[in-house]
């Protein structure tokens, strides 16, 4: 499938992640780095430990499992050439897919995780720092 810039979660991804990187070390005063918010349990582990708050304070359970495994798949797309391995099974859990077969990513799919990480990261705006 071609996607066009503005709807592609390869790059969404990363300028999230940059968001919520910036937003974290602005309010926590560490140094952080992007990749730390690669995968979503981390990213969202760092804001609970900081400040209390998870992402699944934003978005219920369903859209943050669908934003792991949205995450997965773009791993896949950016570092194999979209073809499913081993690990991305393990990982993500997707049976829809066998090793070697050319992973596809719907634009439902697509338009539901822009919808799902612009959601997320108005709720990482709302975050204060601890008094």
């Amino acid at each position: 499938m071609s996607v066009s810039p503005d709807s592609n979660p390869t790059e969404r991804w990363p300028a999230f992640q940059k968001m919520a990187c910036s937003r974290y070390n602005r309010l926590s005063g560490c140094s952080a780095k992007p990749n730390d918010f690669q995968v979503i349990d981390r990213g969202s582990q760092f804001f609970y430990d900081k400040f209390g708050r998870s992402y699944l304070d934003f978005i219920s359970a369903d859209e943050y499992d669908f934003l792991g495994l949205m995450f997965q798949r773009r791993h896949i797309v950016e570092h194999n050439d979209g073809f499913v391995d081993q690990r991305y099974l393990d990982k993500s859990g997707d049976t829809s897919y066998v090793v070697g077969q050319r992973l596809v990513i719907k634009k439902e799919d697509i338009d539901l995780f822009l919808r799902l990480v612009r959601k997320l990261g108005a709720g990482l705006i709302t975050i204060q720092p601890n008094p």
